[in-house]
């Protein structure tokens, strides 16, 4: 114990006064117990120790208690007496019991001590009030697990541990961390988290808005922000995320903050910048969120009202959309809580999986989706990329000028339900869906897991967290896009049961009826030359083989096989087959020059050749 306060004292009998007073008030939690001797000349060395309950915001971690020890001891010969405060758990690493101590016994240092009281009622309450932060004070020594409550829900908590013989001291940290601790440990709310392996460590801070838009709505209410410091700061940006119980008003001081860093063009950002910014900003989102949520009460309202009467005046309409679109643009929340009366008018087109296989799955939704959209007047074709964040795609099309806008509305699959999202489009029409990535609700223990799904490719993975077995697959994506006088000239290529453009045949290769789906980037092409040519895809290589096809008859999507497993016909023709008249094909081209194409050159090759007289018969 090396801390030791040394105060003048009346006698020991008041001392003895404020003990039984300490007992009296915190009961069978606070102990007297005879305490070691500090030397020959101690007369009577006493101690206090109380047990501190884990309060509610401790719960995630692997204590139940704390036990605070004050030692008390008066020599014969003087008239003051010596006191030592101390912090320990029986179950903690003795490194971590050592700097709580010490974090202890510097604040009982720090409280006044008269001659008529010692502050041992103010020690217990400031160790319950900083309980997370002192067990937390040796961040190797705390290691995260996970685990499985009553009713299945997974937790995640904290255990103490010994810390490895690697392990830093706060004191080997990074001149820029250890500078941006000591500025943050200026601040009275926040503490130190954990501490990786690779020399970063964590922080919760509470963030105080000066915003007066915040102080009108919400008062001097805090925020509680986590942040985190690499081990080579500040070199590579800090991570701050905000922590509010509000969800909504998470993600939107979140996304500020994303622009914040984006716009700093490359230039390292602290703590305390990211912090300022949340400060000085956080009115303006909540006046923003509050706006959102106006807005959809403004929205449901008129929806209800359109339902009664199927009127709505063009100047409330105007400015609903107006609204909706600058919340859109700016918090660029999900679309589908402030999408606005023409949305909804406009007819939809679903998006079925077809021969949907779900084994160990109860229920997915989509969280990246992949569109392939043509221009309804030029069909030049337009790739989409959509996510619960960003579910509205607006753009002019740079061909023919016209201005295209498509909606993705996220709907739940589950085994009655094979339609994953239901499109709203202006100005084009959807053609295909590349790829999917899908948060995926295991059957067993309803864990999430997200998978990257194509057409035709099963994924099989087992669930992250009881390991059940599952697979996903579907067969194709098709579009339930209802036929207009608009969009029948321009409906997409294809079609089940018709036949694709030119039955699927290309200028490189005539007589392959067949379009071809390349794993790399998920679009149809009748070959690999025009996949080479055509491809703007980053991901595309040269020479890959393509996994699906689709008949040219029939446009029905199937894997490779020279046949059609649906209508029966042949997607090659060789040889001497009917319609062939070229002379190699590979070696079992064409042989009769009448059945030769004219513009064969090997119709006519060599009938002026002199014929040989001399050893033949001649007829």
């Amino acid at each position: 114990m090396d801390f030791e306060t040394k105060r003048s004292f009346r006698d020991a009998e008041a001392l003895q006064r404020i003990l039984r007073r300490v007992k009296e008030e915190f009961g069978s939690k606070a102990k007297l117990k005879r305490s070691r001797k500090r030397g020959k000349e101690s007369i009577w060395p006493v101690a206090v120790e109380c047990t501190v309950e884990a309060p509610e915001a401790a719960k995630q971690y692997d204590v139940e208690e704390l036990v605070v020890r004050v030692e008390f001891d008066q020599h014969k010969d003087e008239s003051t007496v010596d006191s030592v405060a101390s912090c320990s758990n029986p179950a903690f690493p003795e490194r971590l019991n050592h700097t709580m101590s010490k974090e202890v016994g510097a604040r009982w240092e720090d409280l006044s001590v008269t001659e008529q009281e010692w502050p041992l009622k103010d020690l217990f309450q400031w160790v319950e009030e900083k309980f997370v932060v002192l067990v937390v004070k040796e961040p190797y020594c705390v290691e995260e697990y996970t685990t499985v409550d009553e009713s299945g829900a997974t937790l995640r908590r904290m255990a103490f541990v010994e810390p490895p013989a690697s392990c830093q001291d706060s004191q080997e940290l990074s001149a820029g961390i250890m500078r941006e601790l000591e500025c943050l440990g200026k601040r009275s709310d926040w503490e130190l988290n954990w501490e990786n392996h690779d020399g970063g460590v964590g922080f919760r801070v509470m963030a105080a808005p000066v915003d007066p838009e915040w102080k009108a709505a919400k008062g001097d209410q805090k925020i509680p922000m986590t942040g985190f410091l690499p081990a080579d700061f500040p070199a590579t940006n800090c991570v701050l995320e905000c922590r509010s119980s509000n969800e909504r008003f998470g993600k939107l001081v979140n996304k500020g903050l994303e622009k914040y860093v984006a716009g700093a063009g490359g230039r390292s950002l602290n703590p305390r910048q990211l912090l300022h910014f949340v400060e000085n900003h956080a009115g303006g989102i909540w006046t923003l969120l509050d706006e959102v949520h106006g807005a959809r009460g403004t929205v449901s309202t008129e929806s209800r009202a359109m339902s009664e009467d199927g009127n709505l005046s063009d100047s409330s309409a105007e400015s609903n959309d107006s609204l909706a679109a600058r919340v859109r643009e700016s918090a660029r929340l999900e679309p589908s809580e402030t999408l606005d009366s023409q949305h909804r008018s406009r007819p939809r087109m679903a998006l079925h999986l077809e021969e949907l296989e779900m084994r160990g799955i109860c229920m997915m939704q989509y969280v990246s989706l992949a569109v392939s959209v043509a221009c309804s007047h030029c069909r030049t074709p337009q790739e989409l990329r959509f996510d619960p964040g960003n579910a509205l795609r607006r753009w002019t099309c740079h061909h023919c000028g016209r201005a295209c806008e498509v909606f993705a509305e996220r709907t739940m699959v589950h085994e009655r339900s094979d339609t994953i999202s239901s499109l709203r489009c202006e100005g084009c029409i959807p053609q295909d869906v590349p790829f999917l990535s899908l948060s995926t609700t295991c059957t067993s223990c309803d864990a999430s897991t997200t998978v990257r799904v194509s057409s035709g490719r099963p994924v099989r993975y087992a669930c992250h967290e009881c390991h059940a077995p599952c697979r996903l697959s579907y067969a194709r994506c098709l579009s339930s896009a209802p036929t207009t006088r608009t969009n029948k000239a321009f409906a997409t290529p294809m079609r089940p049961g018709q036949p694709l453009p030119l039955r699927g045949t290309c200028r490189h290769y005539r007589r392959s009826y067949r379009w071809m789906r390349f794993p790399c980037c998920g679009h149809w092409y009748p070959c690999d030359v025009c996949h080479e040519l055509q491809s703007t895809n980053e991901g595309c290589q040269p020479h890959v083989l393509a996994a699906r096809m689709a008949c040219g008859h029939c446009a029905y999507e199937q894997a490779f096989g020279a046949q059609c497993v649906k209508c029966g016909a042949k997607l090659t023709t060789q040889g001497k087959e009917r319609g062939h008249t070229k002379h190699w094909e590979g070696g079992k081209g064409c042989r009769n020059r009448a059945q030769l194409s004219r513009n064969d050159p090997k119709k006519y090759a060599g009938m002026n050749k002199t014929q040989k007289k001399k050893g033949g018969k001649q007829t």
